[in-house]
């Protein structure tokens, strides 16, 4: 079985903020795969693959309306591996 999660990576010294869904297998520990995210600032489990990737595309565009999102326009987010 697998498991999502969104989760927000944050560069501090440009002040940007990118939400990617992550997927961890029930086999693997989601902690040693938490600690292996350069600047990671949050996680949000999800209930399903469909929801972690609406929620992160809904924080990417909040992060595009107040300036934080890294790009001039929303991508579709992607599955962090």
């Amino acid at each position: 079985m697998n498991y999502y999660y969104t989760i927000v990576i944050r560069d501090e010294e440009k002040n940007h903020n990118t939400a990617a869904v992550l997927k961890v297998n029930e086999a693997y520990n989601l902690l040693g795969k938490l600690k292996g995210i350069k600047n990671l600032y949050g996680v949000h489990p999800a209930e399903t693959k469909k929801k972690a990737f609406e929620l992160a595309n809904f924080w990417n565009e909040c992060y595009l309306n107040n300036g934080t999102y890294p790009f001039d326009r929303v991508y579709p987010a992607m599955e962090w591996r």
